[in-house]
């Protein structure tokens, strides 16, 4: 049964009572607004139907006119004053709308039978600022337990998802044709499915180039003169940058003897450079030296080789993402 019932005159303020009635069914459904002419099929019973739609309903609001002719109000027939009869009779609320500044009618004007719709609260709609005027009215009937059909949920997302286009416009008929509960359940399934196969294609890419960049240039070179002493020749002179050739300070470097497993850590100075003593590991000449450079927002770097006599070593390192 609908929730809220429009009585008007047609002659008097039909377009108002359509607007109106369009913006009410699209908030609260269009099962839950009766406006005659919206909602009697051909070969209903005018007046059966009418009275029947007025038990049911909650609330019926009564637009008034420049037009709404207090005359006709004194036949006992005719409708409009039927309509707000039966309405106090059942005890149902009953909402005056002046509409584009028609007046409120005094009780004196008023039959007796619907004199008590003088003092109920009125409300007032123009053409200027229907809209707002409308949002409080839906606000005034949501706040007296009047709520929305089962189907508004669905048809509100389907409007918003061929709204929002292509990809979420596709997911609007299967919404549009399952229950509201296997319609949601379906879709969050298949978004999360499309999240899963995009993730993992973001991943395989990220994996591809942390591959290509765990090739990254290393070089091993020998200084052009030996050192004169062979003590200070365990001393491993180095220096780190990126791919760019730039110059990486702050780097962490940790040299480690594989014979024995000790380990020096350095760091490397604003130009790039690392000394380390590897005579605090125990490493001698011709001995496999493991060097392992970090350093934050960078890939790091692992390699190893065998320590000769003036050894300088250089490692390029690449720069990788944030947060990696």
């Amino acid at each position: 049964m609908p929730g809220v019932f429009i009585s008007y005159r047609r002659n008097d303020v039909a377009g108002q009572a359509g607007r109106l009635a369009e913006r009410l069914a699209d908030y609260f459904g269009d099962e839950l607004v009766f406006l005659d002419v919206d909602s009697l099929s051909s070969g209903e019973r005018f007046e059966v139907e009418i009275e029947r739609a007025i038990a049911g309903a909650d609330a019926v609001l009564v637009l008034i006119g420049p037009r709404w002719d207090l005359k006709r109000l004194e036949d006992e027939g005719d409708f409009v004053r039927r309509e707000l009869a039966m309405a106090l009779r059942l005890q149902r609320r009953l909402v005056p709308i002046c509409v584009d500044g028609a007046p409120v009618p005094t009780a004196e004007s008023l039959p007796a039978a619907i004199r008590e719709l003088v003092s109920r609260e009125a409300t007032e709609i123009r053409h200027a600022t229907f809209s707002r005027a409308v949002d409080q009215l839906i606000e005034d009937l949501e706040r007296d337990m009047l709520r929305p059909a089962a189907s508004v949920g669905p048809r509100r997302l389907v409007a918003g998802l061929e709204r929002a286009g292509w990809p979420y416009s596709w997911f609007a008929p299967l919404v549009h044709r399952l229950r509201p509960l296997p319609a949601m359940l379906a879709l969050l399934l298949i978004v999360g499915a499309l999240g899963a196969v995009a993730a993992g294609a973001l991943w395989r890419v990220a994996w591809a180039r942390g591959q290509d960049a765990g090739r990254a240039a290393t070089t091993v070179q020998y200084e052009t003169e030996a050192a004169k002493q062979r003590e200070q020749s365990l001393i491993l002179k180095g220096r780190v940058k990126d791919k760019a050739n730039n110059d990486l300070d702050d780097a962490a470097v940790t040299v480690t003897n594989r014979a024995n497993g000790r380990r020096y850590t350095t760091s490397t100075a604003q130009d790039g450079q690392f000394v380390a003593d590897l005579r605090t590991i125990g490493i001698t000449f011709d001995a496999i030296v493991q060097l392992e450079v970090v350093k934050p927002r960078f890939r790091n770097y692992r390699d190893e080789f065998l320590f000769r006599d003036g050894l300088e070593y250089r490692s390029f390192l690449d720069s990788v993402p944030p947060g990696r």
